[in-house]
């Protein structure tokens, strides 16, 4: 073809019909621009379609996240719900000076120096940030969904920090003040029965709540944070259904 080209551009300029020459040029330049011009159509069509191909990968990888986060929430919700009830069961008893049993006592006293926290899994997020297509209009409702998902992980994340840095130092107050060397034995038992056996004794939950202010605010404390996190991570559940629905129906349509 190039040659063709050559050939015809000499026959013109060999037979000085320069105005036939001039006019087969400004074609020729036309042509090179028609070819340059679909090659480049050709590929921001091939980029776009990459593009699309990578944002779907992000998607999928949300959804996997979101699944993830839900089984965790789970968890954490049945364990924030056990704990809560334990303190709530503690405080009641010991404002109608009530005793409890010594395994309700440690099991109250473990489940909240033993530190949880939602770890929840965000990488889809971070890659779909990335993305070119991240400001689009076709993923305008899931780019708000994802800023609002993240908003509640910062605010559950800010909560639990506060509440086991609370419980930390209150703990640190019970080792300092001899509670663990008292009663060390009855969380020896807890951990492993059959190794260590049950202590003798009974524990007083109005003697040990009056003797040491740390129970009594970490009992405190627990029952009114733990009501608001797990507000939190029930809106938050209710957030990540809602996404992986958006973000399924977009994978439908656009497959």
């Amino acid at each position: 073809m190039i040659k063709l080209f050559r050939n015809i551009r000499q026959n013109f300029i060999m037979e000085n019909k320069t105005s036939k020459y001039l006019k087969y040029a400004i074609g020729e330049i036309v042509l090179v621009v028609i070819g340059i011009l679909i090659a480049l159509q050709i590929n921001n069509w091939n980029e776009t379609k990459k593009e699309h191909h990578i944002l779907r990968g992000h998607l999928e990888t949300i959804v996997e996240n979101l699944n993830n986060n839900q089984v965790q929430l789970s968890a954490l919700i049945q364990h924030r719900q056990k704990s809560h009830a334990l303190s709530t069961q503690m405080i009641n008893a010991y404002k109608s000076n009530n005793n409890a049993d010594s395994d309700s006592i440690i099991q109250a006293i473990l489940s909240i120096v033993v530190e949880r926290k939602f770890d929840p899994e965000l990488s889809g997020f971070e890659r779909l940030k990335s993305s070119t297509l991240y400001e689009s209009q076709a993923i305008n409702a899931i780019r708000d969904l994802a800023v609002e998902y993240n908003k509640i992980i910062e605010e559950i994340k800010f909560i639990e920090m506060r509440h086991n840095e609370f419980s930390e130092n209150m703990e640190s107050g019970l080792w300092k003040n001899g509670f663990y060397d008292n009663y060390w034995s009855f969380f020896r038992a807890s951990f492993d029965f059959e190794k260590f056996g049950k202590p003798d004794s009974k524990i007083d939950l109005i003697e040990i709540t009056n003797a040491y202010g740390e129970i009594k605010g970490m009992f405190l404390r627990n029952e009114f944070v733990i009501s608001k996190v797990m507000d939190l991570y029930q809106s938050l559940s209710t957030k990540g259904e809602e996404m992986k629905t958006m973000v399924n129906d977009y994978l439908t349509k656009t497959n």
